[in-house]
């Protein structure tokens, strides 16, 4: 672990034990950052012997001094300095990002560094000088910052003991711990969270996925490997494969760990066509999600049952055990979760079988349907518990499926049986309301 001496501004590296207390920089970046190379190269204590050439890097050295990223980082400087802190680490200037190796080596292990910090400043360029109330109003330029925008700033948020808030012209607007209330109505973490780091196995997959659906980052896997901390796994950066493959990569390592079905508990938004573009019928989905934002809904999923039917994936599919409703011709797999303010009612997920002879129960895919179900405990009792394959990618072609009728809102369904026989009700749920 590189950091950087606050009061010479040297860059030193050490390693497990040997690395004494420091400060962290938490930022979104802008367009002038400096890299390690020009820290570096900035901070050689070895001059050339020839005058030309002395000059010639003088005027190299004065204009990387000059760019805005090199300013925020000595301003950091002198901040964790004047707090009494020897040593800060950047992530702009303390990895090589040159060297894959190291890069896939410091983002695997960014979580636990921004946790092990005494304190995180959180610089906010984008954010005049503000009063901690005046952060509250409605439309302040707080609420609205970037640094609660991009992907890599939820574990900066949540990491850390303390995380202390800076203005552009670093002024403090306050801490995590004073802003707690405001920062939950901003990122829809719950409180506890920023407060203790350590009680997030108990949210839910989907719940921890919610905190990030709305979030972007500049290269398309980085919504993927900026999770990895939140999930506490680990698994190599593969830049280029895109942003679909390493998020449904960071799925299958979590799988590894986990038996929290509420991981399949996400739901797609219809496609939406044109004149000039044409609404495409939807394929045969996989199992898994493709972007964190089909988990926007489901903060308010959780589990049912203590001891879950563990899931594996295969070179076929998902091999999971889950009971099976038919319902009108369809089927459902019913998941063992719900969601806060529905009693004991089960999520479902229609699927569709694409082959006999897998299993108890056969191949399926997830049908091309922008629902997941409410079903009460009652019919839950009358599926036949199976162990089936479940698809993992999206199939072409598609299922022959009939065509889904136009809404202009979200419908859940719930059943439930009574002494009269099964009845079926429909409640209409605006976008939202699950994450309500």
């Amino acid at each position: 672990m590189r950091l950087i001496e606050t009061q010479t501004l040297e860059l030193r590296e050490f390693f497990d034990s040997e690395i004494p207390p420091y400060a962290i920089l938490s930022h979104a970046w802008g367009k002038e950052e400096v890299t390690l190379q020009d820290w570096l190269y900035a901070h050689n204590q070895n001059p050339p012997r020839w005058a030309s050439v002395r000059f010639e890097r003088k005027k190299k050295v004065n204009l990387l001094k000059s760019k805005g990223g090199y300013i925020k980082i000595t301003n950091a400087c002198r901040l964790a300095r004047l707090s009494g802190h020897g040593w800060i680490w950047v992530d702009t200037v303390c990895i090589d990002k040159k060297s894959s190796a190291e890069l896939s080596e410091a983002i695997n292990s960014m979580f636990n560094w921004y946790g092990n910090a005494v304190v995180c400043y959180a610089f906010l360029a984008d954010v005049p000088n503000l009063a901690p109330k005046a952060c509250r109003v409605l439309d302040s330029p707080f609420r609205k910052s970037r640094w609660f925008e991009r992907g890599w700033t939820l574990q900066e948020l949540i990491a850390p003991k303390r995380v202390e808030f800076y203005s552009q012209h670093w002024i403090g607007i306050g801490s995590k711990q004073d802003l707690i209330d405001l920062i939950e109505d901003i990122t829809k973490v719950p409180q506890d969270c920023p407060e203790n780091s350590n009680i997030l196995p108990y949210y839910t997959i989907a719940a921890k996925m919610s905190w990030a659906s709305e979030r972007k980052t500049s290269r398309t896997e980085d919504i993927a490997y900026c999770l990895m901390g939140i999930f506490d796994v680990q698994m190599p950066l593969l830049y280029g494969e895109g942003g679909k493959n390493a998020f449904m990569r960071l799925q299958e390592e979590i799988m590894k760990e986990s038996t929290d079905h509420s991981l399949f508990a996400w739901r797609r938004s219809p496609p939406r066509g044109t004149e000039s573009q044409p609404r495409i019928d939807p394929l045969a989905w996989g199992i898994l999600a493709t972007h964190p934002s089909q988990f926007k809904e489901t903060a308010s999923v959780r589990n049912l049952e203590a001891l879950r039917n563990p899931y594996s994936m295969t070179s076929i599919g998902l091999r999971i055990q889950l009971p099976i409703l038919v319902w009108d011709e369809k089927e459902f797999a019913i998941l063992q979760c719900g969601v806060n303010g529905w009693g004991m009612q089960s999520l479902g997920i229609l699927i569709s079988q694409i082959n006999a002879e897998y299993g108890d129960g056969g191949l399926y895919a997830r049908t091309p349907h922008w629902n997941v179900y409410l079903v009460s405990p009652e019919l839950v009792a009358l599926g036949r518990v199976r162990t089936l394959y479940l698809c993992k990618r999206d199939i072409n072609p598609p299922l022959e499926l009939p065509e889904e009728p136009e809404r202009t809102h979200d419908e859940w369904v719930e059943m439930a049986v009574n002494d009269l026989g099964v009845f079926l009700y429909l409640h209409e749920m605006f976008p939202g309301d699950l994450g309500e």
